[in-house]
């Protein structure tokens, strides 16, 4: 039972990514069949990221006061609800039916409410794993969800590309369906595991305990938004290729990309008491590699292993700060830890954009090595760190 339970956690959490994925590969050309602006685009995405941003701390710390499964189930349904209103609004708006201005509006009200909601799922998903698995294996339980996130990037451009001929926003339509089926069975199928009596005193981003794992959080995931954002331009701008074919090309170094970090949390997902600071010091210089290669690539392949390298550093750390920031605190904060970590996750995919956007202008290198800079920050403190006596270094 315990193999399906973690089995509908891994479904949830691999939709959420997927449709993501799909979003990110839809919204571009249905946003110009609208009329919007690209920064308009862009707009509807960060307003949905602040939302997760502000939303999740208080979700995971109800959480732990009222239990898990309740809050898993309404984040998916809430993601179904607002995938499908997601979807209608864009048909409405390439139809012609509001106009460019109407549409902009309607488009960033659904994504709020669809930030507001999601984040429930996220930070109780990862708590029941926290709840369910014992301290020695929690690193490996978290790479397993971790592991998700990593497929969902995968399987999200080839729902896409499956559907697509069936229109534009069908895949859409088809993952919010299948959110759906996973809500229900969240519901009928996962029990409720023993609940700690609630925190008397709200946990917050600047507790000493979990500082320094929430600058990672933070940090980090504004390295891969810098890269995400950017890749789009290197490629087409470093190989001389036109739209259609720099559309494959980035595609191949997100796969690549992609199975790296998934073939890595399916290695900890086995390995499941590596300590979670060591997961750092081995991927942040991967990290670091891939980077310096995507800034001096001229070719696909070198491109490709850049990204490969990348996304080794990604299913290395992303396990590594959510098993220490939790193994931090008690059990009865785990709610509230996952949320802030979450929230410091979106924060890089808040600050990431507008600072690769700026530095690509002046010039393509110069994200990558602000990136590269971020994560030397980052190895250079936690090896400060390894004389510090605690759980998750």
């Amino acid at each position: 039972m315990a193999r399906v339970r973690l089995a509908i956690l891994f479904a949830g959490m691999l939709l959420v990514t997927a449709g993501q994925s799909i979003l990110f590969t839809v919204l571009p050309p249905a946003g110009r069949g609208i009329g919007l602006a690209e920064w308009q685009v862009g707009l509807i995405i960060t307003i949905s990221g602040i939302a997760f941003a502000v939303a999740s701390p208080y979700w995971g710390r109800v959480s732990d006061q009222r239990g898990r499964r309740g809050f898993i189930a309404a984040g998916l349904f809430g993601y179904a609800l607002f995938t499908a209103a997601f979807a209608w609004a864009l048909g409405i708006g390439m139809a012609g039916a509001v106009a460019p201005t109407m549409s902009l509006v309607l488009l960033v009200f659904v994504r709020v409410g669809f930030g507001l909601t999601v984040a429930a799922a996220m930070p109780a998903t990862q708590a029941y794993v926290v709840d369910t698995t014992l301290a020695a294996g929690r690193t490996g339980g978290l790479a397993q969800l971790s592991a998700a996130f990593g497929l969902g990037t995968v399987v999200g451009p080839l729902i896409a590309a499956a559907l697509s001929g069936f229109g534009l926003l069908v895949p859409l339509y088809a993952v919010a369906a299948l959110a759906l089926m996973v809500a229900t069975l969240v519901l009928v199928l996962l029990d409720r595991p023993p609940r700690a009596m609630a925190a008397t005193v709200m946990l917050k981003p600047t507790d000493p305990r979990i500082r320094f794992w929430v600058l990672a959080a933070l940090g980090f995931f504004m390295t891969m938004a810098i890269v995400l954002q950017t890749l789009g331009f290197l490629v087409p701008d470093r190989l001389g290729l036109d739209r259609e074919a720099a559309g494959s090309a980035v595609g191949t170094c997100l796969l690549v990309s992609g199975l790296a970090s998934v073939a890595c949390q399916i290695v900890l997902a086995r390995r499941r008491t590596m300590r979670p600071g060591r997961l750092m010091m081995l991927g942040l210089p991967m990290g670091i590699v891939g980077l310096v290669v995507l800034m001096l690539a001229t070719t696909l392949p070198l491109l490709a292993a850049g990204m490969i390298g990348f996304g080794i550093a990604v299913g290395l750390c992303v396990p590594g700060f959510a098993a220490a920031a939790s193994l931090e605190v008690e059990p009865n904060e785990q709610g509230a830890v996952a949320g802030i970590i979450g929230a410091a996750q979106a924060g890089g995919f808040i600050l990431g954009p507008v600072l690769a956007g700026a530095l690509y202008q002046v010039n393509g290198v110069l994200p990558y090595l602000g990136a590269t800079l971020i994560l030397g920050s980052l190895m250079a403190a936690q090896w400060r760190r390894r004389g510090v006596v605690a759980p998750g270094t």
